[in-house]
């Protein structure tokens, strides 16, 4: 009878052990997987040239406005000059933020001359040097054309300063600021 009762604790001990370790294979997984993540086209291009190639970009295609007794080509006391801004995002695959900042800070002692930046498409503007817009993915165009305008006041009241600009160059720096629209 012993013997009978020991094979009998050893059977339930032997069944006891199969069903913890399948217990325990339920609670196990062993899974591998790979996923290759697509990562949105950033190519943002700024009057033709791609800004994640070039960060500094010379703009010096001015169209000037001159009164009769300025040559054309140059800018003096009653002209203005104008030029576009283009931003080309139609290969981008997000919707993007952009700042545009004029630093005119040389342009300080000179009261009488102004920017303007105007969006061509709505007409609207800012007189302050900044300008911030939204280019979003659904979108029609995904290009923004701006203007940039430099008006020169001919205001007696500053002859003087007006003087100091005589052969030099007005030099300023347009700062363009693009971000993922969130």
């Amino acid at each position: 009878m012993k013997k009978v009762l020991w094979v009998f604790a050893l059977f339930c001990l032997l069944a006891t052990i199969i069903v913890v370790q399948d217990a325990f294979g339920l609670f196990e997984t062993n899974v591998t997987a790979t996923k290759d993540l697509d990562v949105g086209r950033w190519k943002i291009y700024l009057n033709g040239e791609d800004i994640s190639l070039a960060e500094t970009i010379t703009l010096d295609d001015f169209v000037y406005t001159n009164p009769q007794h300025t040559e054309s080509g140059y800018f003096a006391p009653g002209s203005s000059a104008e030029f576009e801004i283009e931003i080309d995002a139609s290969q981008t695959d997000v919707a993007i933020d952009y700042d545009i900042q004029v630093d005119s800070s040389s342009l300080e002692p000179y009261p009488n001359i102004d920017f303007n930046i105007i969006d061509m498409a709505t007409n609207t503007g800012s007189t302050d040097n900044h300008f911030t817009g939204i280019m979003n993915l659904n979108d029609a165009s995904r290009v923004k054309r701006l203007k940039l305008s430099i008006d020169w006041e001919n205001d007696p009241d500053y002859d003087e300063n007006d003087t100091l600009l005589v052969g030099q160059e007005l030099v300023f720096t347009i700062n363009v600021h693009f971000s993922q629209h969130v």
